[in-house]
């Protein structure tokens, strides 16, 4: 009889991902459970000891280093939305073979959504069954929607639900809006807004706000400036409002003549103008025309409703220069 002694080796094989126990991965951590395929047993070259496990940031190359006897890991304080490499390797009594391994990349999700914020009704209107929201959303993620529940009677325990996308205010590009419309009669509403994303398809924290539906006052229009003022013409811009308070249906300009050069001509009546919005937009401009050189014009342009009701107006006073 001959007894020889066969030269150590490192493993031939490696882990597989344990399909009965999916990968789970949050924010900032992760869970893996891996299995060893019996059929390789001749590959291990050795006893089976534990499993050295590597983990490392793709971003910044910071390297993990684990080993344990189970079959399964997880790591915790992990950066979101960050890209990981993660290998597994078999480690016998004699070794782990660094050509062999279970190898996974995943990225971590985003921060859990925060909520919206600037939650505001900015248009309403009780006998057209319809409200505009606007919002704000500052946090740096993929969000691709928000999902909007409402109840339009407290009496009756209901809920309308709608995802609607991430759609900016053409008025304010820096703010979101969306506006409602065939909403049931009713005087008094809860609208509820949760951002999503394709980590948190869920939503993630809600905010609310409760109103009425009946009409008011809208603000007056906001940052009303010359732009030009010539010999006979004033050239005009203001803002949107900040809340229309039912549905912004035109601006109105009045000007009157209140010095001249000449007071045996003062002081020109001049009919108000009447200027109909048809888009809301960030800006409005006008130019008056028909103004008398050396006179002095005080000037106010007021919002005005579709239900007739009239904001106070944005003042202020030009003189027009003498030819």
């Amino acid at each position: 009889m001959i007894n020889a002694l066969t030269p150590a080796l490192n493993p031939k094989t490696e882990p597989i991902l344990d399909p009965d126990h999916p990968m789970c991965i949050t924010n900032n951590s992760i869970f893996v459970q891996w299995k060893f395929d019996s059929e390789n047993c001749s590959k291990l070259n050795g006893f089976l000891s534990q499993f050295y496990i590597e983990l490392k940031d793709k971003v910044d190359g910071i390297l993990q280093i684990r080993e344990t006897k189970n079959n399964y890991i997880s790591f915790n304080e992990l950066k979101s939305n960050t890209a990981y490499e993660l290998k597994v390797f078999i480690k016998t009594h004699f070794g782990y073979n660094p050509e062999h391994f279970l190898l996974t990349n995943f990225k971590t999700k985003f921060e859990n959504l925060k909520p919206v914020e600037d939650l505001v009704v900015y248009k309403k209107s009780l006998k057209n069954r319809m409200v505009g929201l606007r919002w704000s959303y500052s946090q740096d993620t993929n969000i691709d929607g928000f999902i909007v529940s409402f109840n339009e009677n407290p009496l009756i325990n209901t809920k309308n639900v709608s995802v609607i996308p991430p759609q900016k205010c053409s008025a304010w590009p820096e703010y979101y809006c969306h506006t409602f419309y065939n909403l049931s009669p009713s005087n008094n509403y809860t609208f509820k807004i949760r951002p999503k994303s394709i980590d948190y398809p869920e939503g993630g924290k809600v905010s609310s706000i409760s109103f009425n539906s009946i009409d008011g006052l809208p603000d007056s229009p906001m940052n009303l400036k010359t732009t030009e003022i010539g010999s006979t013409t004033i050239a005009l811009q203001w803002d949107v409002p900040w809340i229309f308070n039912g549905v912004l249906t035109m601006f109105i300009i009045n000007v009157e003549e209140i010095s001249s050069n000449n007071m045996e001509t003062c002081c020109v009546n001049i009919l108000p103008t009447e200027i109909p919005i048809n888009e809301e937009l960030p800006t409005y401009n006008y130019t008056i025309t028909g103004l008398q050189p050396g006179s002095t014009y005080s000037i106010g342009v007021l919002s005005a409703s579709k239900s007739l009701w009239y904001s106070s107006p944005s003042r202020l006073s030009v003189t027009i220069p003498t030819i």
